[in-house]
């Protein structure tokens, strides 16, 4: 008996909804069971595609063993365009020297793919922020913004797609349901280089001839907070916290609607007033706008206008990478009371994620402070290894009970919570937290957005040679193409802004400090990384577009002696 096949995937893609290419290439898995013929393999492979909304389909017959990320047959999808795919595979026996060719396996299963917008051009929206002038020397405040808009046709929504992404970190809504589940999203990329983008079937939460509303919020994350030890720098990439965002519907008769972000939105200040990757946030319950992202009926006269920025420098691109996601919820094993009584939370294991609040009830006014660490120094919480990073959030209460609150734009690596303002007699439901899933603990907690040092101190950079030096073990446990290979393209493209040597982090937080100094082990990543992805993937593609990044290294990057080795004279880390 011949294996079955799974369903075509795209790319390195996770789900091929959204795909960044016009001509993705498709991969296969093959499933064996007990009576499948041991000496099976592949010596062809027949292809099928209906362009939608078509029916027409097209066959490819190719004599080939390969069954990952074989090139696409067909003409190039359109923006936005969708296929439907199937594969079959024509198998051989070898026995000895008798080959036995055999009949094709049965069909896979179909697997659609979408294409996503592929050039700027594709956008109508424009990047929208306050009119407000903002201070570059402090915390930037989370943003609201939002828009009512009706469909102005009777029949149903068959299908709807919202584009979007922000300058600073975004959680989108429509009529009050969150749209998503990405966290920090839209990721950390070198932003004056590329900006990562995403898609979102929207489709069960938009109503025909009503009023819906599309509202989102903006906070810093790593666009505009403070980053880099020594104090660091805010605002790397600029101080204007915005939206880009774009609603594309069509009905079930074929009509289209589109909204886009321009000067007809309004925004607000947050109810976050400030929200820091290394600092933590605040949040004042008392400034909260209810209803402000579920009701079109909500009354925002006060609010403020918006003003349209220019397009972002950066190429808009989809991600390879899966979003960070929160993937596990871990309750403390034990609250406790130290000797100054200080109340700790403990739970159970060094982790990366953020707290959750299922329930909280003070009075009015009420400031509670959970300041997170890694570890205890004399029963009391230690935070001197953070450096200069607070790792504190903060919650000032309305008088309401507040009920699922979790920081919005940040995270850290800890076990211990130290809670000020609330004790474990208090009258409030158990508090619990969300978390990185508990598997491959430091792996997962230091692959957040980007390949990372550390997930608590003032760093969480992406070290170049961290990462150099991790890459095999973490394909072994992982598929890491998709995440390394995004990292790959801002590695090169910040290595060809300084002659060929690449900077220490990736993006490059840092900026000038230790600008243009080669270093071993810490460079050899614009090599060594592609070359160990193709190992583990047998990804081509990728070896293609870090080509030049290793001439350039191996060329220009690195500093040599007489001798045409290394020049001994050069100041190295020594870590």
């Amino acid at each position: 008996m011949q294996p079955l096949l799974t369903a075509p995937s795209f790319e390195q893609h996770p789900t091929g909804f959204g795909i960044g290419t016009a001509t993705p290439r498709i991969s296969w898995r093959f499933i064996p069971s007990p009576s499948t013929i041991q000496a099976w393999e592949q010596c062809a492979y027949d292809i099928e595609i209906v362009h939608l909304p078509g029916d027409r389909q097209e066959s490819y017959h190719v004599v080939s063993t390969e069954s990952m990320l074989v090139s696409w047959p067909s003409k190039p999808l359109q923006a936005r365009g969708q296929a439907r795919v199937r594969v079959r595979a024509h198998g051989r026996v070898t026995d000895g020297e008798t080959e036995r060719v055999l009949g094709p396996t049965p069909w896979s299963p179909w697997a659609v793919v979408e294409c996503a917008l592929l050039n700027v051009a594709d956008w109508v929206a424009r990047p929208i922020t306050t009119t407000t002038a903002r201070e570059p020397n402090g915390p930037q405040r989370p943003l609201y913004f939002r828009k009512c808009f009706k469909v102005p046709f009777a029949g149903k929504v068959s299908q709807a797609r919202l584009y979007i992404t922000s300058l600073g970190s975004y959680r989108s809504y429509i009529n009050g349901c969150r749209v998503g589940d990405h966290c920090l999203a839209p990721g950390w990329t070198s932003y004056n280089n590329r900006l990562n983008y995403q898609i979102f079937d929207v489709a069960s939460l938009i109503n025909c001839r009503q009023e819906n509303v599309i509202a989102v919020e903006v906070g810093e994350g790593w666009y505009a907070t403070r980053l880099g030890f020594f104090g660091g720098t805010r605002c790397i990439y600029g101080n204007d916290l915005a939206v880009l965002a774009q609603v594309e519907i069509v009905t079930d008769q074929q009509e289209t609607f589109a909204l886009h972000s321009d000067s007809s939105w309004k925004c607000a200040p947050s109810a976050i007033i400030r929200s820091e990757i290394y600092d933590g946030e605040l949040y004042d319950a008392r400034e909260e706008q209810q209803g402000w992202n579920i009701h079109a009926t909500f009354d925002d006269r006060t609010w403020q206008a918006t003003r349209t920025l220019d397009m972002p420098g950066g190429r808009l691109v989809i991600p390879s990478s899966p979003p960070v996601r929160v993937t596990q919820v871990i309750a403390p094993t034990s609250i406790f009371s130290t000797e100054s009584a200080k109340t700790i939370i403990d739970f159970g294991q060094n982790l990366v994620g953020k707290l959750r609040i299922r329930s909280l009830n003070k009075p009015a006014g009420s400031r509670i402070r959970f300041a997170h660490g890694e570890v205890l120094e004399n029963v009391e919480l230690c935070v001197r290894p953070l450096r200069d990073a607070k790792c504190t959030d903060e919650v000032i209460t309305s008088g309401q009970k507040l009920r699922d609150w979790s920081p919005g734009y940040t995270f850290r690596g800890f076990r211990y919570v130290q809670v000020e303002g609330w004790s474990a007699s208090d009258e409030s439901e158990p508090l619990s937290m969300s978390s990185i899933e508990r598997l491959v603990w430091s792996m997962r907690g230091n692959f957040l957005s980007i390949p990372t040092d550390c997930p608590q101190r003032d760093e969480r950079l992406g070290w170049t040679g961290d990462i150099q030096v991790f890459c095999p073990s973490a394909s072994f446990l992982y598929n890491t193409a998709g995440i390394l290979g995004d990292w790959l393209k801002d590695l090169a493209l910040e290595q060809f802004e300084a002659d060929g040597v690449p900077p220490f982090v990736v993006p490059n937080a840092l900026g000038e400090m230790w600008e243009g100094i080669p270093q071993a082990v810490w460079d050899d990543v614009t090599v060594l990384t592609p070359w160990d992805l193709y190992q583990y993937f047998g990804d081509r593609e990728i070896l293609r577009c870090q080509y030049q990044s290793m001439l350039a290294w191996i060329d220009t990057g690195i500093r040599r002696g007489p001798d045409g080795l290394w020049d001994p004279e050069l100041w190295q880390l020594g870590d």
